[in-house]
């Protein structure tokens, strides 16, 4: 039955991620790089995501779509809430473990899951995580130990994502050393910077 559900037009779509946090529902995710619907019965229709969008990406369109499900959606938040791998700190994970290959990594700053609650949902689900902070933790490992993860994974892709003080940028620094290091210069990685009202600011990614 046709009904009003989210349109996104990727030509516009910047991919800054404002509208993943405007959707309490869950409904939207940054996929490679761009805002997707993941499911026609977690949208509501109802637009709240709508004026998030800095680009004007988002619209409204009456279309056959699935019925908007609450049962769906709760069940969807909860999962998405839910870490498929522990430890996550960057000095006790084992660049070993099965559960990093072949997937995308994160490299979350520490206090970038504090600034945003939608940080497991926008970044952490399906991906494999690591936390660390570059001012606080006693960092000298920390080139090797990802050069050896980036080495024995065959990771998709990493994405870095700091918070918009300067010190964060040194996690970037580490990670571009250690795929020098492991000597896999086609590993795509990404800076998305966040600021401090969770909002995504800035995402590059970042060459040799």
């Amino acid at each position: 039955m046709p009904r009003n559900i989210i349109k996104i037009d990727e030509n516009l779509c910047n991919g800054c991620g404002q509208c993943t946090t405007g959707c309490l529902e869950g409904a939207l995710q940054l996929i490679n790089g761009k805002a997707k619907l993941i499911r026609d019965d977690l949208c509501d229709g109802l637009g709240a995501c709508i004026g998030t969008c800095p680009t004007g990406a988002l619209t409204i369109e009456q279309r056959e779509a699935s019925a908007f499900n609450e049962k769906a959606v709760s069940a969807h938040l909860k999962q998405s809430e839910n870490v498929a791998q522990w430890p996550v700190q960057l000095h006790l994970i084992n660049p070993l473990n099965d559960f990093f290959k072949n997937k995308e990594l994160v490299i979350l700053s520490t206090c970038s899951p504090v600034a945003s609650r939608d940080v497991h949902r926008q970044y952490i689900k399906g991906r494999s995580v690591v936390v660390a902070c570059p001012k606080l933790d006693n960092v000298a490992p920390y080139t090797k130990k990802l050069a050896e993860l980036f080495r024995e994974a065959k990771l998709l892709k990493v994405i870095v994502l700091r918070m918009q003080v300067p010190c964060c940028h040194g996690l970037t620094m580490i990670t571009n050393a250690a795929r020098t290091l492991a000597r896999v210069n086609d590993l795509v990685i990404e800076e998305h910077t966040m600021g401090v009202t969770g909002h995504i600011l800035t995402i590059k990614e970042i060459t040799l």
